[in-house]
C-alpha cells in the first residue's frame, strides 16, 4: 500500500492541527477518491477518535456511534445527544482533541448537525477541538453543509474539496509498464486512486483490464452502476445519459433522443452528473463560455467512459467472452488514449507554467464549425497565444501547418498577438523548432514528470 501526494491536502489538515485554535474542517469529494485514506494517514501520527456514520435514522446513529465510541476509547458509552458524544470525545483527548466523522452527510435529517452547531457555539473556544467531516457526494455536502441554510454555515475553518489524480500521480501506480502503456493505462483507469491501487504492474494492461473490469466476478465490473445506485435514485436514466455522451452525443439534444427522456427534463439529471457527482462536465470553445449554445457535454471521469464504452455498450461479448472483450478493448485504446494524452499535455503546460517557462491566463479547447484546436492558451497581458496541438502518433511538418493554418481563425487579438505553436506528440519528424515553434514527445513529457514525480510513501 502506497500514499501518493495529497501533499497539499494533508499539508491542510496539519495546519489545522497545530494552529492552535478550535478548526471545523470539511474534506469532500465523490468515492473512491482516497478521502478516508487521507485522515486516516493524519490520525496514524496524531491521537484522535475515527468515527463513521453509517446510519441516517438518528437512534440508530447514536447507539452506533455509542459502540464506536466505546471500542475506540475503551469506555462504557451510551449517548443520547450528539452533543454529550462530542463533549466527552473533547475531554478525553484533551488537551488537542481531534474527531473524525466520515460520511457525515447521513446525518443530514437527524437533527445531529444542529447539535453540532450548539457544541460548536458553546464549548468549542472552551475545549479547543479539530473536528473533521468527511463526506462523499459533492451535491449533497455542498447543499448540506456549505450552503447558507446549512445549520454549521458560517462554523466552516478549512475545506478541502478531493479530486482525482492527474497523469503525474496516476503513472506511478503503473511503474512498471512502457511509457506508452502508461498513457493507455491512464485512458482506461483515469485518476481515481481506487482504481489505480488496484492495478498490478507486473501483469500486461489487457490482464489488468481482463481482470479488473471485464471479468464478472472482477472489482470494477460493475463499479460505475453500483455507484449510480448508491448515490441516485433514478439509477436507469443516469445510466442512459451516460451512455448517451460516451457514444458520441454531447449535446442536449442529442442525448434526449438516444435516451428517450424529455429535453425539457434532461438538465435536472445532468446537473446532478455534472455538479453532484462530478462525473460529467460541459465544455466551452475559450472564449465563449456561459454561452449554451457553443457547450458540449463529456464524461470527465475517463474510468467512466471506458466502461460505458467498452462494458456497458459490449455487454453480450463481455459476459460471454471476457477475455476477448478485454483483448478487443486493447485493440482500440489508441483511439482513446488521444483524449487522454490531451489532458496530459494541458497537465504539462500547467507544470511548464509552475516552472516559469511559459505564462497563461487561461486555457481551453477552442472550435468553430468544423475547425477544432486541442488546447489554446491565451496570455492577456502580453498579448501572447499558444496554441497546441495533442497528436496521438507521429507528428511531422503536415502537423504544424495544420495547426497554423486552424490558428488563424482564431479570433482573440487577431494582428496584435504574439504567436507560438506547441505540438505533443509521441514521436516526432519534425527536424527543428523555431522561437515560436516548439515539440514534446512522449520521452520528454514522461522525463518532466519523473523529474517532479510526486512524494511517495509506503504506508
Amino acid at each position: 500500500m502506497i500514499f501518493v501526494d495529497r501533499e497539499k491536502e494533508l499539508r491542510g489538515l496539519e495546519e489545522a492541527y497545530t494552529s492552535g485554535r478550535p478548526e471545523l474542517v470539511v474534506v469532500y469529494g465523490r468515492r473512491r477518491l482516497g478521502k478516508t485514506f487521507l485522515v486516516r494517514r493524519l490520525l496514524k501520527s496524531r491521537r484522535g477518535v475515527y468515527l463513521v456514520a453509517n446510519y441516517s435514522e438518528r437512534s440508530l446513529a447514536l447507539a452506533d456511534f455509542s459502540r464506536q465510541v466505546g471500542l475506540e476509547l475503551g469506555i462504557r458509552a451510551e449517548f443520547n445527544w450528539f452533543t454529550d458524544l462530542l463533549l466527552t470525545v473533547s475531554r478525553l483527548l484533551q488537551p488537542r482533541p481531534l474527531i473524525v466523522l466520515d460520511e457525515f452527510q447521513r446525518l443530514a435529517g437527524t437533527g445531529l448537525l444542529s447539535e453540532l452547531q450548539s457544541f460548536w457555539d458553546r464549548w468549542a473556544e472552551e475545549l479547543n477541538p479539530v473536528l473533521i467531516l468527511v463526506g462523499s457526494g459533492v451535491g449533497t455536502v455542498e447543499r448540506v453543509v456549505l450552503s447558507y441554510d446549512s445549520p454549521v454555515y458560517g462554523r466552516i475553518t478549512r475545506t478541502l474539496k478531493i479530486t482525482p489524480f492527474g497523469y503525474q500521480e496516476a503513472r506511478v501506480f503503473m511503474d512498471k509498464w512502457t511509457a506508452e502503456d502508461r498513457v493507455r493505462g491512464y485512458s482506461v483507469f483515469g485518476g481515481t486512486p481506487y482504481y489505480l491501487r488496484l492495478i498490478d504492474a507486473s501483469e500486461t494492461l489487457e490482464e489488468n483490464i481482463a481482470r479488473l473490469v471485464m471479468d464478472p466476478t472482477g472489482p470494477l465490473h460493475e463499479e460505475p452502476l453500483v455507484v449510480l445506485r448508491a448515490e441516485t435514485r433514478e439509477p436507469d436514466r443516469y445510466t442512459a445519459i451516460l451512455e448517451a455522451v460516451a457514444s458520441g452525443r454531447s449535446r442536449l439534444s442529442e442525448i434526449a433522443a438516444y435516451t428517450g427522456i424529455p429535453r425539457e427534463q434532461l438538465p435536472k439529471y445532468i446537473s446532478v452528473l455534472e455538479e453532484g457527482l462530478d462525473l460529467v462536465e460541459r465544455v466551452y470553445p475559450l472564449g465563449m463560455e456561459g454561452k449554451p449554445r457553443y457547450s458540449r457535454y463529456r464524461i470527465k471521469d475517463m474510468f467512466f467512459e471506458f466502461w460505458f464504452s467498452e462494458v456497458q455498450a459490449r455487454r453480450g461479448l463481455v459476459e460471454v467472452d471476457p477475455l476477448r472483450a478485454a483483448r478487443e478493448a486493447v485493440a482500440r485504446l489508441d483511439n482513446r488514449a488521444g483524449r487522454a494524452w490531451e489532458n496530459i499535455a494541458a497537465e504539462h503546460m500547467a507544470l511548464l507554467y509552475k516552472l516559469g517557462v511559459i505564462s497563461y491566463t487561461k486555457m481551453g479547447k477552442w472550435w468553430w464549425k468544423n475547425i477544432e484546436i486541442d488546447l489554446v492558451a491565451i496570455d492577456e497581458k502580453e498579448p501572447m497565444v499558444y496554441f497546441v496541438e495533442c497528436k496521438w502518433g507521429e507528428a511531422d511538418t503536415h502537423t504544424l501547418s495544420r495547426l497554423k493554418a486552424k490558428a488563424s481563425h482564431f479570433p482573440w487579438k487577431k494582428g496584435l498577438r504574439k504567436e507560438k505553436f506547441i505540438i505533443y506528440a509521441r514521436r516526432t519528424r519534425i527536424q527543428s523548432a523555431t522561437s515560436n515553434v516548439v515539440v514534446y514527445t512522449l520521452d520528454e513529457v514522461e522525463e518532466d514528470f519523473e523529474k517532479y514525480k510526486p512524494r511517495i510513501e509506503h504506508m
